[in-house]
């Protein structure tokens, strides 16, 4: 995207001018692994994700089905 604006000087001159939009940031990305301090099946989200968040360092955390059950899933910047 681009913006232009035009600058009036003492002398009634007009100066045009563009400037390019700031790029946008990409997204950052997740990479989800099961936790190593969770044991059995996950139940509590808030608490899996207290877990994963102060225990294991990650970004966020939840109770979320892999087969045969509900496990407590971390997710790291990958």
């Amino acid at each position: 995207m681009l913006f232009s604006f035009i600058l009036i000087t003492n002398h009634d001159k007009y100066i045009h001018e563009s400037a390019e939009a700031p790029a946008m940031v990409e997204a950052q990305k997740f990479c989800e692994r099961s936790s190593g301090t969770w044991s059995g099946v996950c139940g509590n989200n808030g608490a899996c994700r207290n877990q994963c968040i102060n225990l294991e360092r990650a970004h966020h955390g939840s109770c979320n089905y892999r087969f045969p059950y509900h496990r407590c899933i971390c997710y790291f910047p990958c």
